[in-house]
């Protein structure tokens, strides 16, 4: 993936100063008069630089997003690369921009002093831009080391605030991400309303989840209205799924946050435990508590491999030896599906049972599940990430045919799916859920 950065001929790191030539700016959508407040989504993905938008959530209230993969367009905000970009819309017209204009899952790490100097640029281009100074925004920080710093320009018909995060510790330091989320000077709010990093909603519709429910006459029960992030090329599903969530209660906490506190690799992804343990610290903050409900620790797997060794002696295949460490994926490639779902559905009955019924109670009180799997034991079409371990959302069931309905943070055509629940079941590692705090 092609990155600001340059390495020079001595080795020095250091910032291109010029932007390479882009598919399309983006800034040339934001004229003086406030052109882009009356886009219709229909109009704006006209004009936009082909292919490179797509829905999350379709409509006139929907989001679009740009993924920013490999093969996408490649666009730019003035001289500046954007990494991936999300345009909101309330009643039929555009109503929101943020630009994520460097993020460490899609554009590797950064030295202080170039993610530094990286923040200045995008500091003076914006001021220059709009010809008034900024108004200095509070520190917000969610765990020990992080920092989220903005800065916010007002100039009518533009309300434009620019946002980025750090990690210092013992550890040294690490950038986390810039962004710049656009407004309209009119219908943005007062001033010093939060930066989009993290807003925190007062969760007062959890008392009204239930009415996100959905109910058809073939007995699907479901959660109809699950806000998408697209997590795009990186290994971002636990803290896009987390963001999902979030968004669902009410906050608005970026999935690049999430990852820094989590400590998310884009390539090696995040442990969906680990996750859970920093949103737990942070749970004060975010206003969220953390529950387990099902999880696969050494001893629970080793009963289980236990339970399909017995079975696949009886049915004269072959048995399963754990090494030290041992590799999860490498055993999960190995087993026999059908064996697998036997030992799983009816050795592991009670288990299987009460997976069953924390799904039915959680998604009929309008709750979410985190749903921990391995890919690749099932066939599933046109998923992106073909095995190794996953992180989706259960938004639904139908006791009638047996199935669950899941969804993946890849997109709008990944936002509803179902399989058989014993499947299901046979290839979960986890399940817990997120539970907004009342009254924070």
């Amino acid at each position: 993936m092609q990155r600001f950065l340059r390495i020079l001929a001595g080795g020095t790191l250091t910032l291109a100063l010029t932007a390479p030539v882009w598919a399309a700016d983006l800034a040339a959508q934001f004229d003086d008069t406030g052109t882009f407040w009356t886009l219709t989504p229909d109009t704006f993905i006209a004009q936009t630089e082909a292919g490179a938008f797509k829905w999350n959530t379709p409509g006139p209230d929907g989001e679009a997003h740009y993924p920013g993969y490999t093969n996408s367009p490649k666009l730019s905000w003035g001289e500046f690369r954007i990494y991936d970009a999300n345009v909101t819309f309330a009643k039929g017209l555009a109503k929101e921009a943020r630009l994520s204009l460097f993020n460490r899952g899609d554009a590797g790490s950064l030295r202080q002093k170039d993610f530094e100097a990286l923040v200045k640029q995008i500091d003076d281009a914006t001021q220059q831009r709009l010809g008034v100074k900024p108004l200095p925004m509070p520190r917000q920080s969610v765990t020990r080391g992080s920092t989220i710093m903005a800065k916010r320009w007002i100039k009518p018909p533009y309300r434009m605030t620019l946002q980025w995060s750090m990690m210092k510790n013992e550890n040294g330091f690490r950038a986390e991400f810039i962004q710049l989320e656009i407004e309209s000077a009119v219908t943005a709010g007062g001033k010093n309303t939060p930066a989009v990093a993290l807003k925190t909603g007062s969760n007062s519709k959890t008392d009204d989840l239930k009415k996100s429910l959905q109910k058809t006459e073939d007995g699907t029960v479901w959660i109809a209205n699950m806000p998408m992030v697209d997590q795009g090329m990186k290994g971002y599903c636990a803290v896009a799924t987390a963001e999902r969530v979030l968004r669902y209660y009410g906050s608005e906490v970026s999935e690049h946050l999430l990852a820094g506190i989590a400590n998310s690799s884009a390539t090696a992804g995040t442990d969906p435990n680990q996750m859970l343990g920093a949103l737990k610290q942070s749970g004060g903050k975010l206003g969220l508590g953390v529950r387990i409900l099902a999880d696969f620790n050494v001893q629970g797997f080793r009963r289980m491999v236990d339970l399909y060794n017995r079975a696949a002696k009886r049915e004269k295949k072959n048995t399963l030896t754990l090494g030290n460490p041992i590799d999860v994926g490498e055993i999960y490639a190995q087993m026999d599906p059908e064996i697998l779902l036997d030992v799983r559905s009816k050795g592991m009955k009670a288990d299987f049972q009460k997976f069953q019924r924390d799904i039915t109670q959680k998604i009929n009180a309008g709750i979410p599940l985190l749903w921990g799997v391995q890919l690749g034991v099932y066939a599933e079409a046109d998923l992106p990430q073909k095995g190794g371990g996953h992180l989706r959302l259960i938004i639904g069931y139908n006791q009638k045919k047996g199935e669950l309905v899941y969804s993946d943070s890849w997109g709008a055509e990944h936002a509803k799916k179902t399989m058989p629940m014993a499947q299901a079941w046979a290839m979960t590692t986890m399940l817990s859920i997120l539970e907004a705090r009342k009254g924070l």
